[in-house]
């Protein structure tokens, strides 16, 4: 018995002591990455999960997202796109909303959805406060998980606007980005997506295998319900339980995780060298591609968060060095970056890219040239200090500190807290996490991590990219290139100058003892008018931030009449470039990078523009930073610096554009100035020819008559401020500038849109798709209801063609515009893309549309529904200011045509909901919309044939 009551005893004491060791976390930052407290978060007998959180947000919304974890990693080969595809047919129409986006394109409601590689989303905004729209938001969720309608006339549609939106508008571009990706993926494992492949599933639709993906993987213990906003959580979680439990899951279903293990990358961490021959671009260069494992993104513990901190330190560290050695007219390479986003190499791996343009092939200039960029990367991985760490770790709380806790970032939050299992703690836990991580890492730490990514001789591509006739020298001496220069003593970049604080002593604007003013006054809409004695007008109007982003935010739009002449070429044109000279060469004894660091450490936005018929100047600050904009004008007004290096970087830059003929093309706009050369052939454009005439003299010559004061200038400042304190702060500045323009010797005449029909066929290199312009120009009346009017047929008409065309574009559209607002020419405009040979087919579909809204106009449940959204709209854009705010255009456009600012204003939303009726609109239709005048411009490749 003895020996027993020992034993039980010594039993109890190993139980005892294993208890309070497991009550010690092994790691004391495992508390903070439970997940927060605030979300409801719970998951179903057959799967399914839910978060729910009531956040009180000023955007009187909710956001709710259906996610399933499944996306294009999960497609068979036959299953190409279709996850795509899939996802485009859910945002079109489901079992309960046939017509999805017709019930929430209400004003306040809007959908989205996108497909990535590791899950799909469906995601939609709504109103708080009404209970019948919410439930309708719970159902469409429920649709989405497994109640998707398949008709085949959808799937069609979507099918072709799917096969759109894989068209881009910079092929080349597109190309070379392809072809860097599929390089570094080589040897890691991770199959190829190819481009031709996916676009063949899609024109070869096979129903059996995308209705199997669809059945495979839209699943309860897949997806996810997440609802955030003014939301009562106990009532939700009732009908998420009700609307949710009878999901069923597929016998034997497949096993999701064991999809993705094939897209897992093996980074072997050797050197590798490639050549690509390129037909397109014909200079010689070398792209260096560091590669290493991506780990800024969903942290999953204190380790991860850790590896997350230091890539973080690591980019925030080498940027200054990076732009301290970009800032120079001949910088050692081309261009340096770390690849962000979307264009990561399939969300695992990160890299940096810097490329090195050789000038011509002989081997001495290209060692040198090759030498010069590689000792740079050695250097911007090298010379750390405590006090750039200490800068980057503040930087970093700074960033997280405010983090908001929108709707919208919670959802992403819990979004990915389900699809990848990255931490989702309270964010106060997460930001002591981080403080404590980032004190536990040190400048020894941090300059092995660093020193590791600059290492050339290990995760390095060397992508070389030469033109038909060029030749390069083999890899084994670019290999020997490269040790030597790993071999080499190399001397950190010097330390970085600090900052521009301030302009206040390079400018000079002259003091006046009271500025005096002609006229005050303040109209019923809040808009001050104030008339210097210099004759500087200023309409000041306040408005409400739309977001935080906007508070304090002051915008600035100044106009005056262009009175430069068009006769005289040379003149015109040196006017017409001198703002973007401006950009490269500074002013006073600032250079153009000096400038960008002091209006980037500010936030200062600041351009000049030469317009067909205005000179405008465009700016922004933050309210505290207002007289710095001031004093930076009057310093581009006063002392435009004449930088010969600068200037001849201009014309090197000018010569690339317009040589390539739209290489690197941003938007799908870019062809517009074809169009704008076809309407007014008098105004010159710039070519080579003009471009090699063109001198410092002569540029700057245009900038004493034309760009040298504020002579006639209306100043429009909206945004976020009290009208009296900045009124009297930006006349006192504003009294001292110059205005004393030399006007044209004689007047410039005035330069009319084309009434009239026009057939032009535009071609252009690198493209490989067609676009489509279609304009129906008329006269109208300015009259209020005739603007209403207007406006509301431009909306009905971009509803039918965005419905019709999506059978052969991803996003078709059409509009209306004043084209010369003073001659009283308006015009609708319809605009889409095209695969090549299918244009003729979209432009019938096109005027299809277009007359039968003339002939049958619009139904009494459309103009309702529409009179509604564009009285909230409108009211909406009155109050508040963001990107694009309404007060500027409008003013200015009054002012231009000598119109009373109040009286649109005052009357619009009540002529729209009292004086527009059916007929109004019908009989409008019937008036305004006329093909008399009809504008067709297509754009095609270059090399193309468009014989039928």
């Amino acid at each position: 018995m003895g020996d027993k009551k020992y034993y039980l005893f010594g039993l109890f004491f190993l139980w005892l002591w294993s208890a309070l060791c497991q009550q010690q976390p092994n790691n004391p930052y495992n508390d903070n990455l439970a997940l927060d407290p605030a979300i409801r978060y719970g998951k179903l007998d057959n799967g399914f999960t839910y978060y729910l959180q009531n956040n009180d947000s000023r955007s009187n919304s909710i956001e709710l997202r259906m996610v399933v974890k499944a996306g294009m990693y999960h497609e068979d080969k036959d299953q190409l796109e279709y996850a795509h595809l899939l996802e485009h047919i859910g945002a079109t129409g489901t079992k309960h909303f046939p017509l999805i986006k017709e019930y929430f394109g209400t004003s306040g409601r809007y959908i989205h959805a996108g497909t990535r590689n590791h899950h799909t989303y469906y995601f939609a905004r709504i109103p708080s406060g009404d209970k019948e729209v919410l439930d309708s938001g719970l159902q469409v969720l429920r649709d989405w998980a497994q109640d998707i309608s398949f008709e085949n006339e959808s799937i069609n549609v979507e099918r072709e606007a799917v096969l759109a939106e894989m068209r881009v508008n910079d092929p080349y571009k597109e190309w070379l980005s392809t072809v860097i990706k599929e390089e570094i993926l080589k040897n890691t494992g991770v199959p190829i997506r190819e481009q031709k492949a996916s676009v063949k599933n899609i024109k070869d639709f096979d129903k059996n295998a995308f209705l199997g993906f669809y059945k495979d993987w839209y699943r309860p213990d897949l997806e996810a319900a997440i609802v955030v906003g003014d939301i009562n959580v106990d009532s939700v979680e009732l009908d998420i339980k009700r609307l949710f439990s009878d999901l069923k899951t597929p016998n034997n279903p497949k096993n999701a995780s064991k999809q993705l293990e094939k897209w897992k990358i093996k980074h072997k961490g050797e050197n590798q060298y490639a050549t690509i021959r390129d037909t397109v671009s014909f200079n010689s260069r070398v792209y260096v591609i560091g590669k290493f494992l991506d780990r800024k993104k969903n942290p999953k513990n204190p380790s991860d968060y850790k590896a997350m901190l230091l890539q973080e330190l690591y980019e925030l560290m080498i940027t200054p060095k990076v732009k301290q050695l970009e800032q120079q007219f001949d910088p050692p390479f081309s261009q340096f970056f770390m690849k962000y986003g979307s264009t990561k190499i399939e969300g695992q791996l990160n890299y940096d890219q810097m490329r090195v343009d050789f000038e011509n092939d002989e081997p001495k200039q290209i060692k040198e040239q090759f030498f010069k960029a590689l000792v740079a990367r050695k250097q911007i991985h090298m010379g750390f200090t405590n006090s750039e760490l200490d800068k980057a770790k503040k930087e970093i709380l700074k960033n997280y500190s405010k983090k908001k806790n929108s709707n919208s970032s919670l959802v992403t939050k819990y979004m990915y807290h389900f699809v990848r299992g990255a931490a989702a703690p309270d964010p106060q836990k997460e930001l002591k996490l981080i403080s404590r991580l980032l004190d536990d890492i040190d400048l020894k730490e941090i300059k092995a991590f660093i020193e590791d990514k600059g290492d050339l001789k290990k995760n390095m591509n060397f992508l070389f990219f030469k033109g038909k006739e060029n030749t390069i020298p083999n890899y084994n001496i670019f290999k020997q290139w490269v040790n030597e220069v790993d071999s080499m003593k190399i001397e950190p970049l010097p330390p970085v100058e600090p900052p521009l604080e301030s302009l206040e002593k390079e400018v000079q604007i002259p003091g006046v003892e009271y500025a005096v003013i002609e006229e005050v006054s303040e109209n019923i809409l809040g808009v001050s008018k104030i008339v210097l004695k210099n004759g500087i007008k200023l309409l000041l109007k306040p408005t409400k931030p739309k977001s935080d982003r906007y508070c304090n935010s002051i915008v600035i739009n100044a106009f005056r009449p262009n009175t430069v002449s068009l006769e005289n070429r040379e003149e015109y044109l040196s006017a017409k470039v001198l703002p973007e000279v401006l950009k490269f060469t500074g002013a006073g004894s600032l250079t153009k990078f000096e400038l960008e660091n002091f209006k980037q450490n500010k936030d200062l936005r600041l351009n000049f523009e030469l317009g067909r018929d205005y000179q405008k100047i465009y700016a922004r600050s933050k309210e505290v930073y207002l007289d710095e904009l001031l004093n930076l004008l009057y310093l581009y007004l006063e002392k435009p610096r004449i930088d010969k290096d600068g200037f001849i970087a201009w014309k090197t830059n000018q010569e690339e554009i317009l040589m390539k003929d739209g290489l690197g093309r941003g938007n799908s706009n870019f062809y517009m100035d074809m169009i704008l050369a076809l309407w007014y052939p008098e105004v010159p454009n710039l070519k080579i020819r003009d471009l090699n005439d063109l001198t410092t003299k002569k540029v700057f010559k245009a900038h004493n008559r034309w760009f040298s004061d504020l002579s006639d200038y209306t100043f429009i400042i909206t945004g976020d401020f009290d009208s009296d304190d900045l009124a009297e702060r930006v006349v006192q500045k504003l009294a001292g500038f110059p205005v004393e323009t030399k006007k044209s010797s004689k007047e410039r005449s005035n330069i009319k849109f084309p009434l009239k029909k026009m057939d032009k066929t535009i071609r252009l290199k690198n493209i490989d798709q067609a676009y489509v312009r279609l304009y129906f120009p008329i006269t109208a009346s300015r009259d209020i209801k005739t603007q209403i009017e207007l406006k509301l047929l431009s909306q009905a008409l971009n509803e039918r063609i965005f419905d019709r065309l999506r059978e052969g574009c991803y996003s078709p559209a059409a509009g209306g515009e004043w084209m010369d607002i003073e001659k009283d020419v308006y015009s609708y405009n319809i605009r889409f893309d095209s695969e090549l040979g299918n244009e003729d087919k979209l432009i019938h579909m096109a005027l299809e549309e277009f007359r039968k809204l003339r002939k049958d106009g619009v139904d009494k449940e459309w103009l309702e529904k529409t009179r509604r959204d564009e009285k909230a709209t409108y009211g909406t854009s009155l109050d508040y200011f963001g990107l694009f705010p309404f007060w500027p255009e409008y003013i200015q456009r009054k002012i231009s045509i000598g119109e009373d600012i109040e009286k649109d204003v005052l009357q619009y939303k009540t002529v729209l909901e009292h004086f527009i009726s059916l007929e109004d609109v019908n009989t409008a239709a019937k008036k305004y919309l006329n093909e008399k005048n009809v504008q067709k411009f297509i754009i095609l490749p270059a090399e193309y044939s468009d014989i039928k």
